[in-house]
């Protein structure tokens, strides 16, 4: 079985367009991703859904083996230590990979009734794979109550997006936020996300920036170039160029192509600034 990231759902993103001349920051409608805009502060929300091959879009690891490792960041979830289990996820990642998912969730149901949060997850992602949406979320509901944080962030992303439950911008967040609180770093995104735009809280761009940082030191590009307008424009931190810099270059090497545009820019301002400064 191969070990990749799978992005099976994917949201529009939401943008900030930032006011020069006020310190406000205003914001507008979500947008496709097609859309072209200029001054932009980016707050894209990462509608990533984890595979069953592939629990994460940061690590390599198998879900067989997450119980002992963990899908991001050490976050640790308990180890069921089912007789069999490993055998029994191993057959139903075979079925899954043949496109036989009707079948792994046959092989799946008795663990995960045992209290497999992997299984229970794994089933959640065959049902989403069958566009069952109703019945995914009610599998990702039992791994997520038992604390598994790749199901907790599924949920945040149904709940966003309405998928197979009535949106709720509350109960997204909720979820969010547990998964984040583990140290998920696509969840700590859009828990960004939501402060920043008032989804299921009130407004608060110092949280936001807040998650925002702990996304970008976990390598998320968007992030780290959410933090970069930032400290750019002194938005719920000390304005501070250098550190704009920095953000927007680690995002930038990351093929973000706003943070690129974002940093020449600057590079921009500063070169004008010097030949005035020349003149």
């Amino acid at each position: 079985m191969e070990n990749r990231t799978e992005n099976i759902k994917q949201g529009s993103p939401v943008y900030f367009s930032y006011a020069s001349n006020s310190s406000e920051m205003q914001t507008t409608q979500p947008q496709t991703r097609t859309a072209q805009f200029q001054n932009v502060f980016l707050i894209g929300i990462v509608f990533l859904i984890y595979s069953l091959t592939s629990c994460s879009s940061t690590t390599n690891n198998k879900v067989d083996n997450v119980a002992d490792s963990d899908i991001t960041n050490n976050v640790k979830v308990a180890d069921t230590s089912i007789e069999g289990e490993s055998e029994i996820l191993s057959k139903a990642f075979d079925l899954y990979d043949e496109g036989k998912y009707s079948d792994a969730i046959g092989c799946l149901e008795n663990l995960a009734n045992k209290g497999s949060v992997r299984a229970q997850f794994c089933i959640g992602d065959c049902y989403d794979k069958m566009s069952d949406y109703k019945k995914a979320n009610e599998w990702y509901q039992k791994a997520a109550e038992l604390g598994f944080a790749a199901a907790q962030f599924n949920l945040g992303v149904s709940y966003e997006s309405g998928q197979g439950v009535t949106q709720n911008y509350q109960k997204a967040l909720e979820w969010y936020q547990k998964a984040a609180d583990q140290g998920e770093a696509n969840a700590q995104y859009n828990v960004g996300v939501f402060y920043a735009n008032g989804y299921g809280v009130a407004e608060n761009y110092t949280k936001a920036v807040e998650w925002f940082k702990k996304a970008a030191e976990q390598g998320v590009a968007e992030a780290q170039y959410n933090l970069g307008v930032a400290y750019e424009e002194g938005i719920s931190v000390q304005k501070d160029i250098s550190k704009a810099k920095e953000w927007y270059q680690r995002s930038a090497d990351q093929g973000y192509e706003e943070a690129t545009e974002a940093l020449n820019k600057l590079k921009q301002k500063e070169a004008n600034h010097t030949r005035r400064l020349d003149w």
